[in-house]
């Protein structure tokens, strides 16, 4: 039955809370706290650390057009494909700089091409080119995850729960006045996504079960 991995989540959430009655939060309110601890945890782990988040999307290029609409459950993009060929990132606070032709070096062209991420669309810079019907732009990119339910589960398999449950509790405990018991499950969240990153940054280190490791992928 769908949900019963959420439902042991919350579960263990109440006992740490005390609250196994539910007469303190409710289902709904723990359950909005579980998807913001997710949603933090792909916002701070590398992208290395997140293969269940990974995702591609592919969309036909056209003719005259250079902006075109983000995948809807996109949080960041890894890579981008012009045609096969990498694009470059290009800061929209630095457009002016791309798109001025005195800097030679970032010259855009379908053979270079650059892209920037402005208002939930993908604008390509190629130069004086147009793109040719039935060619195709390609995203990778980091996905929001999935929104959990009483009858939905996470995509996030179990090594990452207890981080989450710290993050919840943190905010219940926070919300009740408790806050150096809050301040103290936040640490504990905080250490966690320490932890996970430093070991991805570090790729000669022996796994030792944490998210993601080759250990957790391979079983």
């Amino acid at each position: 039955m769908a949900g019963e991995l959420t439902q042991e989540i919350l579960s263990v959430v109440r006992a740490r809370l005390d609250d196994l009655s539910g007469e303190r939060w409710t289902d709904s309110e723990l359950l909005a706290g579980v998807n913001a601890g997710f949603l933090e945890l792909a916002h701070r782990l590398p992208d290395a650390a997140l293969p269940w988040l990974t995702k591609e999307a592919s969309e036909s290029l056209v003719q005259g057009q250079d902006a075109y609409d983000l995948p809807a459950d996109l949080l960041r993009e890894r890579q981008v494909l012009y045609k096969g060929i990498i694009a470059v990132r290009w800061r929209v606070a630095e457009t002016r700089a791309l798109l001025s032709d005195y800097i030679v070096k970032n010259t855009a062209s379908e053979a270079r091409p650059f892209y920037r991420i402005f208002g939930g669309q993908i604008i390509f810079s190629v130069g004086g080119v147009t793109q040719t019907t039935g060619a195709k732009y390609t995203v990778r990119y980091i996905r929001v995850p999935r929104e959990v339910s009483l009858t939905v589960d996470p995509d996030l398999p179990a090594p990452f729960w207890n981080a989450v449950e710290d993050y919840v509790v943190a905010d219940c405990l926070a919300e009740a006045g408790q806050t150096q018991l809050a301040a103290l499950h936040r640490a504990h969240f905080t250490e966690f996504c320490k932890l996970v990153t430093y070991q991805w940054q570090n790729p000669h280190l022996v796994y030792d079960g944490l998210p993601a490791d080759m250990a957790l992928q391979e079983a």
